[in-house]
């Protein structure tokens, strides 16, 4: 908040309490510790909870916010495990839990748009799609069936197919500032015209991109573009034997994802990425401090490639399919050790491909943690799993690719972890590395070392020009200063925006800015 302010929460309370009635409002600390259960352990006050069921009663929790000077943080659904979940990034922040805003808007079954709240769920919107718009899909993630779409975009994830680079496929955003004002951006904030659900940008300068990874209005909806459901789908999968293979097979890839082969991402798995989501780590062969080396691994569950990489082949007709599996082959097939392409029918990864969500990537998260996962409703939060993520962005060249998953098992392993490691590329011309820091959180001094694991990681990749593409909300100290008047200028934004700073204080900001 604002430097000199002075917070009245019995105020604001009482004024939340008159805008969206007694049962909206949570005070309770059992119902705050289940709405705040993380993967790692952090203590921040969180004095209440709201929530809202719709936009103006949104625009009413900002009025009251800004008037009694009390910080809200927004969350979605809270699946946002292990860069945050619904904790804030200060202590103080009331909760303002979205979850409730689950209508979809909108459909259009022949353009492939869809209009949804923050509330709005992949599971939810699947079965919607299936029944009312069976030629489209929503590319889904490796998270939660039951995580937000819109939360999803906003901190700019990705899917698996085409599409994958999820926030530039979106549009029509409807914002509340934290003074209560309503904006609609691109053409939506127009009446009469259907543009808003179709046009990228609109007219002027566009707003979208402030609505993305910060801290300056709360998103109550937004438009999410679909996929054509491909008439033809081939699953590619190959595997490396060895971490030198990897250069050569990121710049096949590559040369694929440029001329449009693979029309969306391809994500690669190392050894212990994949081994995690079928089996725990055997605790018989090491304790909770020491990482299990290779060697151990493959005495344990035998023969595992070095590297698994999976793929989609979308076409609108089987000839197409051929040709470009032709192709993939052709370029892909020299740089690794195995290749096979099957048809997507009956096969798991063809529906997740075609955006059915599934839980199994989340079983990774049960890796270190006591008990065994569920078979169906994984929340690694609940189970007490601990989980950090490191998400780094990087060129899309072998060399580039090859160095960071250098750096990032020698840091891991040196902190007394397994390196949990995947290369995925929604965008063309960049390579994201996503690395896993699992932990038993009842080990003495796991928690600990988890961060330190995080941070050392984080700031060996940064040495090499590899920054976060997104952040965990305890980590803001992973960037960097920028190098021109970035930070100025956005602080003046979120004075203007934000007069009182009751909006995520804190929220993708750089520490001391």
């Amino acid at each position: 908040m604002s430097a000199g302010a002075e917070s009245d929460l019995p105020g604001a309370l009482e004024a939340w309490t008159r805008c969206l009635g007694s049962g909206s409002v949570t005070t309770d600390r059992d119902a705050l510790g289940a709405l705040l259960a993380d993967t790692v352990a952090r203590v921040v006050t969180v004095p209440a909870a709201l929530r809202p069921r719709s936009t103006e009663e949104v625009r009413a929790c900002m009025r009251v916010a800004t008037a009694y000077r009390v910080a809200l943080y927004p969350s979605s659904r809270g699946c946002n495990w292990g860069l945050g979940t619904r904790t804030p990034p200060t202590p103080g922040c009331v909760l303002l839990d979205l979850s409730a805003l689950d209508r979809v808007r909108a459909l259009d079954p022949s353009l492939g748009t869809v209009t949804v709240e923050p509330g709005v769920t992949f599971r939810a919107l699947r079965a919607l799609l299936e029944a009312e718009a069976p030629g489209f899909f929503l590319n889904v993630t490796g998270s939660s069936p039951d995580a937000s779409v819109l939360g999803n975009l906003l901190d700019r994830g990705d899917g698996a197919g085409p599409y994958a680079d999820r926030a530039l496929h979106g549009c029509g955003f409807e914002a509340v500032l934290a003074t209560g004002e309503l904006v609609h951006t691109g053409f939506a904030r127009f009446q009469g015209t259907p543009l808003g659900a179709v046009h990228r940008w609109g007219v002027g300068p566009a707003l979208d991109g402030l609505l993305s990874q910060g801290n300056l209005a709360v998103c109550t909806a937004g438009t999410v573009w679909l996929a054509p459901k491909p008439r033809a789908l081939r699953v590619l999968r190959f595997t490396l034997a060895e971490e030198r293979a990897l250069p050569a097979a990121v710049e096949a890839v590559r040369a694929l994802r440029l001329d449009g082969t693979l029309r969306g991402s391809c994500a690669l798995w190392n050894d212990y990425r994949a081994v995690s989501t079928r089996a725990r780590f055997p605790r018989h062969r090491g304790d909770a401090t020491t990482p299990l080396t290779r060697e151990a691994l493959r005495a344990w569950v035998g023969p595992v490639p070095r590297w698994e990489g999976t793929a989609g082949l979308y076409a609108q007709s089987e000839a197409v399919a051929a040709a470009l599996e032709a192709h993939a082959r052709s370029v892909l097939g020299p740089a690794v050790d195995t290749l096979t392409v099957v048809r997507a029918e009956g096969d798991p990864a063809g529906l997740f491909l075609t955006g059915a969500p599934h839980e199994e990537s989340l079983r990774s998260a049960w890796w270190r943690a006591p008990g065994e996962p569920p078979e169906e409703g994984l929340d690694p939060a609940r189970a007490r799993c601990g989980v950090r993520w490191v998400c780094a962005a990087a060129p899309l060249t072998g060399e580039a690719v090859g160095l960071l998953v250098s750096v990032a098992e020698e840091t891991l392993l040196a902190y007394g972890f397994e390196p949990m490691l995947a290369v995925v590329t929604p965008q063309e011309r960049a390579a994201h590395l996503v690395a896993l820091v699992l932990f038993d959180r009842d080990a003495p001094g796991a928690e600990a070392q988890a961060l330190y694991a995080q941070e050392a990681l984080q700031a060996s990749l940064a040495t090499l020009g590899a920054l976060p593409f997104r952040l965990a909300v305890d980590a803001p100290g992973a960037l960097p200063a920028a190098s021109d008047d970035y930070d100025s200028v956005l602080a003046r934004l979120k004075a203007a925006l934000d007069p009182g700073g009751v909006l995520a204080p804190g929220r993708y900001q750089r520490a001391g800015r």
